[in-house]
């Protein structure tokens, strides 16, 4: 039992550190973002990949702007925001004495399905907008 408390609580802490530096971060966004090279799935494919426009998106969200991003990547500007906000959450919780619970990896065959689907959706999505 105790062991499942401190690993909960590791993890609590670690997500709540992983969204403060993605948050402190996000003001060299920009700076960082030329570092990063182009999409070669697309290059070679002429089709954006499915992470096309992640590099966007966070740089629409540093900027704040939320409606930007969903219209580059939604899947990504989706999970990004539950990345950031869920951990400044999980963090000031697990401070407080409230870890979170450790995730359930054991996805049923429909749930599996469902985030394949979504994943693909989002694709189709990327594709047909042109990013």
């Amino acid at each position: 039992m105790a062991d499942s408390q401190t690993s909960e609580r590791q993890l609590g802490l670690l997500w709540g550190v992983v969204a403060v530096a993605l948050v402190l971060l996000a003001t060299r966004a920009e700076q960082l973002a030329q570092n990063l090279p182009g999409c070669t799935f697309k290059s070679f494919l002429g089709i954006p990949c499915p992470t096309c426009g992640v590099t966007r998106a966070v740089l629409e969200l540093s900027n704040l702007d939320v409606a930007s991003a969903l219209k580059i990547n939604p899947l990504a500007t989706l999970s990004i925001m539950v990345l950031v906000l869920g951990g400044l959450v999980v963090g000031v919780s697990t401070l407080g004495g409230h870890p979170p619970r450790e995730p359930r990896w054991d996805l049923r065959p429909l749930e599996r399905l469902g985030l394949v689907l979504v994943v693909v959706a989002n694709w189709a999505y990327l594709v047909t907008s042109g990013i």
